[in-house]
């Protein structure tokens, strides 16, 4: 469930998370963001030209995210409060094409490709 209230310049979003992200595939976002976790926990495993990082966020945690940011978010739930900057590209997934390279897909290109989780 998400609550949102948006300007053209950012958004303040409270999301109550009862489980993780489409976890096929690495994420980004359309704006940088900052996260604070306020209940619960999550683990965002994200990737970087072939490195793979994870990070456990729990009560009190907080991080910056560029929109660029590429990541997993899985959860069994928790409560999150995330703040945007303005919108500045578009959302969408990476995946390896037939070479095994990580491209990048519009959200609504992948899920007519993949479907929705």
């Amino acid at each position: 469930k998400r609550w949102c209230w948006i300007t053209s310049l950012f958004s303040i979003r409270i999301h109550h998370w009862f489980r993780g992200d489409d976890d096929r595939h690495y994420h980004d976002h359309n704006w940088d963001f900052m996260c604070l976790v306020l209940e619960g926990s999550y683990d965002d495993m994200s990737w970087d030209d072939g490195n793979i990082t994870y990070d456990r966020l729990t009560r009190g945690s907080f991080r910056f995210r560029k929109a660029e940011f590429k990541h997993i978010l899985t959860t069994t739930g928790c409560w999150t409060l995330v703040i945007t900057g303005k919108e500045k590209r578009k959302f969408g997934f990476w995946v390896p094409n037939k070479s095994g390279k990580m491209v990048w897909l519009k959200a609504k290109r992948y899920f007519l490709k993949y479907g929705h989780q």
